[in-house]
């Protein structure tokens, strides 16, 4: 049996060997082709283990077609020479994009350093292989990273908005803006080879391949969407605090609205989300909703039937955004179902009048998406938006599900939260964490004032995961209490939000009541009332 060290020194004998200059002399005239097509053609003077050299300059050997790198690269080698064959078959194997010839070659080159050194081949071609395995995986990693980091994967509304105030947007700059919103939104949609039907309101422009009369359907909704906000904040009548218009394109075909996210707006969506907002241009000025929606006059998919664990409506999840566990459960793509997605529609609406109300800057995860469904279900005509939400908000509750947990939830922790379990992602069996212990009894290790032991850490991360998952049901009772009970002090509240004051603080001043008492008003309303 061979040591190790006659292995690595077999290895290293290779590699010294190979990275070695050898003169071609006298030159060689040759003519090669590029991965990328091109044709070079010159007097090769030299060469070593990763590249060669002439009147062509310096040209890596993995920067040739792998065909021609098998045929140039015999041409200069040592025939006889073991090392000369590993290296080829090396470089085979490295190439980008290589055909399946590629590794026959290689393979062929790999018999041949065989025959000629039967001893010593062996090890340095699995030195070879192991070379090349780790420089894939390392291929692998960095195009998974460089994905990554182009498509983002968390809400847009997670982002980090300005409390500065929008400028005041004169008629005249209103003409401007809305030139300027429609021939970005033709742009956008030609780079995708899409023509689309149009249909205008007074505050959105909406392009879809529905049908007009399902068009004209999520209009409606829309404009009562937008009148249900103006008067909220008693805007004056008419008033457009948009950028021109919002855009909006809604698909037919859930894979055409997940290309689109993809390729126009950098978002890897998951299946399950049927609606996002974007804030465009550098300046985030305009606002463009994507959404998918089936045709109604195709045969509606039935739901999944309802099981003895599992007889509550749906999560909340549905149709939101990166909500832990039960997106695949609840929507998938092929059962999509047209008011859900009206719905959803009608909620990144809301999302985006938010965005230009007197300045970007946004509310907690719970107050928006729970003031966005609410608006979502005074909005449509059969609603579904209520019976999807209430029950799940009651049954959290009622669980002893703690709301002021649901108060410190982000879009991040939406986004990055575990699933408690693949069965049940809204499940509210797991009650407050216990308080914090300062020393263990039965350990020798004392923990510092605030530190958590590895149970309490888990059973905190598992209350924050169970929080995540019912955020939109219970922010939509929330706020539908706060509007039943002071419509004005609410929007004082995302007033004074809106002006750069911290939501906590706000809430105590403008609503007039602080966060806690909130928590204890919302549990102790909804464990009793439905």
């Amino acid at each position: 049996m061979r040591t190790v060290s006659t292995v690595i020194l077999a290895v290293l004998l290779l590699i010294t060997s190979a990275t070695a200059d050898v003169r071609v002399d006298p030159p060689l005239r040759v003519q090669f082709r590029l991965a990328d097509g091109i044709r070079i053609t010159g007097t090769l003077t030299s060469w070593n283990s990763e590249s060669f050299d002439g009147s062509f300059g310096t040209r890596r050997w993995l920067a040739l077609d792998p065909d021609d790198l098998w045929s140039l690269y015999r041409r200069v080698m040592n025939q006889s020479s073991s090392d000369d064959w590993i290296n080829l078959g090396r470089l085979l194997l490295l190439s980008a994009n290589a055909p399946k010839s590629a590794s026959q070659n290689a393979q062929s080159a790999f018999r041949r350093a065989r025959e000629i050194d039967p001893q010593n081949a062996p090890a340095a071609i699995q030195s070879v292989l192991d070379e090349v395995d780790a420089a894939h995986q390392s291929t692998r990693e960095t195009h998974q990273a460089a994905l990554e980091q182009q498509l983002a994967t968390i809400s847009p509304e997670a982002a980090e908005y300005s409390s500065n105030p929008w400028p005041a947007l004169s008629a005249n700059d209103q003409i401007t803006a809305l030139a300027s919103v429609l021939l970005r939104s033709e742009t956008m949609l030609r780079s995708q080879g899409l023509s689309l039907k149009t249909v205008q309101s007074p505050f959105f422009l909406i392009y879809s391949d529905l049908p007009p009369s399902q068009i004209n359907l999520i209009s409606a909704d829309l404009d009562r969407a937008y009148k249900n906000l103006a008067d909220l904040f008693q805007l004056p009548a008419g008033a457009n605090i948009f950028y021109g218009k919002a855009v909006v394109f809604i698909f037919r075909d859930p894979d055409r609205f997940h290309l689109v996210e993809t390729s126009l707006f950098q978002q890897l969506v998951p299946r399950a989300v049927t609606a996002v907002c974007h804030p465009g241009d550098p300046d985030l000025a305009s606002v463009f909703i994507c959404a998918t929606s089936p045709d109604p006059s195709a045969p509606p998919a039935s739901a999944p039937a309802a099981t003895q664990n599992d007889s509550e409506p749906a999560p909340a999840s549905a149709p939101g955004f990166y909500e832990p566990g039960a997106s695949s459960k609840v929507l998938p793509s092929e059962t999509l179902d047209a008011d859900l997605c009206r719905a959803a529609i009608v909620r990144e609406s809301v999302h985006a009048f938010l965005h230009r109300y007197r300045s970007p800057k946004r509310l907690p995860a719970w107050a928006n998406e729970g003031l966005a469904w609410y608006i979502a279900e005074k909005s449509m005509k059969s609603s579904p938006v209520d019976k999807l939400l209430r029950a799940q908000g009651r049954k959290f509750i009622r669980s002893d599900g703690p709301v002021s947990v649901i108060f410190d939830v982000t879009y991040q922790d939406l986004a990055t939260a575990p699933a408690p379990g693949s069965s049940n992602a809204v499940n509210t069996s797991a009650s407050p964490a216990p308080p914090i212990a300062t020393e263990n009894p039965n350990s020798h290790h004392t923990r510092k004032a605030g530190e958590l032991s590895p149970e309490e850490l888990a059973r905190r991360n598992l209350q924050k995961c169970i929080a995540a998952a019912n955020l939109h049901s219970v922010g939509y009772l929330a706020v539908a209490l706060m509007l039943q009970n002071q419509s004005q002090g609410f929007a004082n509240w995302v007033n004074a939000i809106k002006a750069g004051k911290d939501w906590e603080s706000a809430l105590a001043s403008s609503f007039g009541t602080p966060r806690e008492r909130l928590a204890d008003i919302v549990t102790q309303y909804f464990r009793v009332n439905d």
